[in-house]
Parts: C-alpha cells; sequence; structure tokens
C-alpha cells in the first residue's frame, strides 16, 4: 500500500541568504511520497530562480511565479493546487529535520488527531499528548509547548481546504490557528523538536505602528472574545495571548504621535494585566511584560529594544555573515 501524499507549501520572498538550507531540508525529507509547492511571491532576488533550479533537480516540486501579494495570499495560492490528504505549511527562512514529515504523519495517524504539531525548543515537554480542541487553544494561548503559528504542523486536508487565510498586517498566524482548532476534534503534540524557526533580527523589528496594525488587533480581539464566548474557563489564557499581542504595538507607537490609538492601546492593556499577573498558568515571560506596562511608554520600548538586542546576538551566532549566502 502507497503512503498517502503530503503536500508541502512554501511561500517564498526575499530569503535568498536562507533558502538553499530550508529547501535541502525539505527534499531530504525520510517520508518519500511529496508535493512540493514553492509559491514565488514576486521576489526580487535570486529565490525564484534558486526555486526553478531545485525544481529541475526534483520532479516533486512545483514552482508558483505570481505578483507579490503578501505571505497569506501566496499561502492561499499553496492551498488551492495542494492535492495531498495531508498539508504542512515551512517558512522559506526557517528549516527542518529530515524526520519533521514522518514524525508529524506517524503522530496524526497513531492518534486519529486532525492536527499534529511540533514540539518547539524552550518546551521542557518529554512525552508526546493529545488533547481536546479546547485544551489545545489553551495551550496555544498560554505558550504552553506549542505555537499559534502555522510551521511546524501537519493538518488533515479536509480541515485546512476549509479555511484560507485572511490579509492581516499582524498575527495572520495566530487567527489562522484558532480557525484551524476550533474545528478540530483532537489535535496531538509530539515533543521531538523537528522544525527550526529562524528568528530574523530583519522581521523582529518590523514592529513600527500603523494604522492597518491597528486594525488587526481590532480583529484578534473580536476572535478571541468569541473563544471566551465560547469557553468562558479560558478567558485568562486569552488575557494572557492578548498581553503578547497588544504590547508590541503599544511601544511600536512614536512618541507623542498617535495618541487616540496610543489611548485605546494602553486601556486594552490596563484591561487584561492583571488577570496576567493574578494568574498561576500564566508563563514568566507574560508577567514581566505586564509588569512593564505599570512603567511608561519608555519603558515598554526600553524592554522591546533589549528583545531585538538579545535576538540580533544570538542571530549573528546562528547565521555568521560570511555564511548567510546559499548556492544551489
Amino acid at each position: 500500500m502507497n503512503d498517502p501524499l503530503i503536500s508541502i507549501i512554501v511561500p517564498v520572498y526575499m530569503v535568498e541568504p536562507y533558502l538553499c538550507k530550508c529547501l535541502d531540508s525539505i527534499i531530504n525529507q525520510t517520508y518519500k511520497n511529496l508535493e512540493i509547492i514553492l509559491v514565488d511571491d514576486g521576489s526580487p532576488d535570486n529565490c525564484g530562480y534558486i526555486c526553478d533550479e531545485y525544481a529541475q533537480k526534483d520532479d516533486r516540486i512545483i514552482v508558483i511565479h505570481k505578483e507579490n501579494g503578501g505571505v497569506n495570499i501566496a499561502r492561499n495560492t499553496g492551498l488551492d493546487i495542494a492535492a495531498g490528504d495531508y498539508v504542512t505549511l515551512i517558512d522559506s527562512d526557517d528549516w527542518v529535520s529530515e524526520k519533521l514529515v514522518e514524525s508529524l504523519f506517524i503522530d496524526i495517524n497513531k492518534n486519529g488527531s486532525d492536527i499534529s504539531m511540533s514540539g518547539i525548543s524552550n518546551s521542557d515537554e518529554s512525552t508526546n499528548r493529545c488533547m481536546s480542541s479546547k485544551e489545545a487553544l489553551m495551550n496555544i494561548f498560554y505558550s504552553k509547548g506549542v505555537e499559534g503559528s502555522v510551521w511546524g504542523k501537519l493538518f488533515r486536508s479536509e480541515i485546512i481546504k476549509r479555511l484560507r487565510f485572511a490579509y492581516y498586517a499582524i498575527h495572520e498566524d495566530l487567527m489562522f490557528m484558532i480557525e484551524a482548532v476550533r474545528i478540530c476534534k483532537k489535535v496531538s503534540v509530539i515533543c521531538e523538536k523537528v522544525y527550526f524557526y529562524n528568528r530574523r533580527i530583519d522581521s523582529i523589528t518590523k514592529t513600527n505602528f500603523t494604522l492597518e496594525k491597528m486594525e488587526a488587533i481590532h480583529a484578534v480581539k473580536e476572535a478571541m472574545n468569541m473563544i471566551i464566548y465560547e469557553y468562558p474557563e479560558l478567558a485568562k489564557a486569552v488575557s494572557c495571548s492578548q498581553i503578547h499581542c497588544l504590547v508590541p504595538l503599544y511601544a511600536g507607537i512614536p512618541l507623542f504621535q498617535h495618541a487616540r490609538e496610543r489611548k485605546l492601546l494602553k486601556k486594552s492593556i490596563a484591561n487584561v494585566r492583571r488577570d496576567v499577573l493574578l494568574d498561576p498558568g500564566s508563563p514568566y515571560k507574560a508577567k514581566v511584560i505586564g509588569l512593564t506596562t505599570y512603567c511608561g511608554a519608555i519603558a515598554v520600548k526600553m524592554s522591546v529594544w533589549l528583545y531585538r538586542f538579545y535576538w540580533k546576538a544570538r542571530q549573528e551566532r546562528m547565521f555568521p555573515r560570511k555564511a548567510r549566502k546559499g548556492q544551489v
């Protein structure tokens, strides 16, 4: 009996230094029956050329070249043509273990789950586990062993094909995962770390305030209010997630500008931080963020700056400047 086809969707844009490492990790998967969909989102560098070169070497690769429309439109383009019984998404500046697909596929079938999630690097989980939709949402909101991102997960096609990514300036992954988990009956998590996220400093620093991001925050709050309506017992976990969404945007507002939006964000933060600080389930990081907001906008900006500095130093160790450019 043949192994089921698994689709891998990779949106590609401006990741030339990292793309080869990503694609090498995908084509070398121990699970072989793959459909690898590379969506070149109008990248102005050599990414499109690199994708075509890989497609010539591996007939499992499908390359789509399109005008730039953003990562979510690129993901939707991949979903539109994905023919697999299962679907996973990989960001083109990350890389994966050669056992990513195999490990998630074994887990999702062993447990009869709708989504299988890989463990995250800062988790101390040592055993695989299964959970209900409600429990999975709680763990996502608390960041307890799972991420509210779409990468590092294997979806049954009948789940993910019912959804599409909406355009949001921020937190689009979280919005998608809330909807995906809500329609699941069972979610499973493996403790094995098989997905490696490249926390790029040029992505981290894109926290400047825009009105489009403010609109996205309103959408996130509406989605989370819906979760509270369905599961009132998750209210504190939702507060924890909200403070992670609100504070970076608040910190990105230039001083003495956008007074109305600053006031609205400050009020929203004040509405959730007490729950975060008093909640025994809130992680240490969320409590530190909550405490920082009592000290004013400058203190919040300083904490964000220190966070960027830390990750910049860490990224320089992972990707030394002389070794960043990849060649096919």
